[in-house]
């Protein structure tokens, strides 16, 4: 498995293996650099010298520079799966690796979990201009999307 093929899994494969080895974190970076091919060795590269020196960082960007997000998880767990695997029980798993992946349980708390499912269903209901305007601006809270798109109908010279 190679960090193009499934960057993700790759970079959680990586900080397995570099636990067992006890390799010390602040040795990861290199390690992470000298492995990365593609496009996550031109992220890699672009960075500074004191920004490659930070893992967390490293994996951010590399995550961020392959459009791997939330709103990524959010989108394939929103759409159709063609299913090949006949196990049920396969497909809810990796439903809810997406679900978790978009949510992000562990670091949110229940409102931001509620406010995650309340923007998504607001951009939904929005008249479509609209939802294009505000999409494309990526807001990060239902707050957010309504201020976007207060300020958008304002410009448009109609009224909120």
């Amino acid at each position: 498995m190679l960090v193009h093929d499934y960057p993700e899994v790759f970079l959680e494969s990586f900080e397995q293996a570099a636990l067992v080895a006890r390799l010390e974190k602040s040795r990861w970076d290199g390690q992470l650099g000298v492995l990365s091919i593609g496009k996550a060795q031109a992220v890699y590269g672009s960075m500074t010298w004191e920004e490659a020196r930070d893992y967390e960082k490293v994996k951010k960007e590399i995550l961020y520079q392959l459009d791997i997000n939330p709103e990524t998880y959010r989108q394939a767990f929103r759409s159709r799966k063609q299913w090949e695997a006949k196990e049920q029980w396969a497909l809810l798993q990796w439903m809810a690796d997406l679900a978790s992946k978009w949510l992000e349980p562990v670091e949110s708390f229940k409102s931001e979990i509620c406010d995650k499912i309340l923007l998504e269903q607001f951009l939904n209901d929005l008249e479509e201009e609209t939802q294009k305007w505000v999409h494309c601006h990526r807001p990060g809270s239902s707050a957010e999307a309504l201020q976007l798109a207060e300020n958008f109908s304002t410009a448009l010279g109609e009224k909120p």
